[in-house]
């Protein structure tokens, strides 16, 4: 069952990650976590020093239709592997600011992830910055409209381990590939599913 609660103006403090809303700072590890621009993203995509993934997939749907399951916090726990809840701790779902708190199971594990959205261009890209304990993950997701009724979704990825655990980045390279695959054919499954021949 999807859980979405909003936390509203609680500061939110854990090892990695702390949120103060009165004084407007959002911090992951080291430095405040900036809004920084999708195409200056792009330019860190290039150099950085961690994980680099870009996937895509063909979606048979309008891209305003795809945007919009995509856009909808409510299906996170139809196509994100291991989704539990997802806690608004500041900010409007989707919008530039927005953090929130995602619980995830994976192998029976309970595991949370701060993110935020930093750029948001409907229906064209959204962007963000997440932190899962072991590393810090800046992504874009950008959707292109193909001809016909198709969209082709694209997503960079780079992946950055914290500390020491950069020491075994390798061991996790694959894992995080076969995640973000599988998030996209079950993003695509739904997507398709749901659209069953209905306008777009």
């Amino acid at each position: 069952m999807c859980s979405v609660r909003t936390l509203g103006s609680s500061v939110v403090t854990s090892a990695r990650y702390h949120y103060d809303p009165e004084a407007g700072i959002a911090q992951f590890g080291r430095g405040e976590l900036p809004a920084r621009p999708a195409l200056e993203f792009a330019r860190d995509y290039e150099r950085a020093n961690g994980m680099k993934f870009r996937h895509e997939i063909d979606i048979d749907a309008s891209r305003p239709r795809v945007w919009r399951a995509f856009d909808a916090l409510g299906n996170r726990s139809r196509w994100q592997p291991g989704f539990k809840t997802a806690d608004i701790l500041t900010g409007k779902a989707g919008q530039p600011g927005c953090v929130l708190k995602v619980t995830l199971e994976r192998g029976g594990r309970i595991r949370q992830v701060i993110e935020q959205v930093t750029e948001r261009r409907e229906p064209d890209f959204l962007a963000t910055q997440a932190d899962d304990g072991n590393g810090r993950a800046t992504t874009v997701y950008h959707f292109e409209q193909l001809d016909g009724n198709r969209t082709r979704w694209v997503v960079y990825t780079g992946y950055v381990t914290h500390g020491l655990k950069r020491l075994f980045a390798p061991l996790f390279r694959q894992g995080i590939a076969d995640e973000i695959e599988t998030t996209l054919n079950r993003f695509k499954l739904m997507v398709e599913s749901d659209a069953g021949g209905r306008p777009a």
